[in-house]
């Protein structure tokens, strides 16, 4: 079975990595953000591993993620 009729079958989508890594400073905080804002509104809340899962390598988390939590907030709250 090719992996397109898998997950048609399934029903799940394999996850997709995208290139993070290569994102430092305000881009990979705003980067982040935006996952953070994605991530939590399909799940309720985001994990390191959630993070991890989109991309993003353990040392970017633990560099930008109180940055990127602050951001996304602060979007939220402009959103609303």
């Amino acid at each position: 079975m090719s992996q397109r009729n898998r997950v048609i079958t399934t029903g799940v989508a394999p996850a997709i990595t995208m290139p993070r890594p290569a994102l430092k400073g305000t881009a990979a905080v705003e980067q982040m953000a935006d996952d953070l804002r994605v991530i939590s509104t399909r799940t309720g809340g985001v994990t390191t591993d959630d993070l991890t899962l989109a991309g993003w390598t353990r040392e970017q988390i633990e560099r930008h993620v109180a940055d990127a939590r602050e951001t996304a907030t602060r979007l939220s709250t402009v959103a609303a």
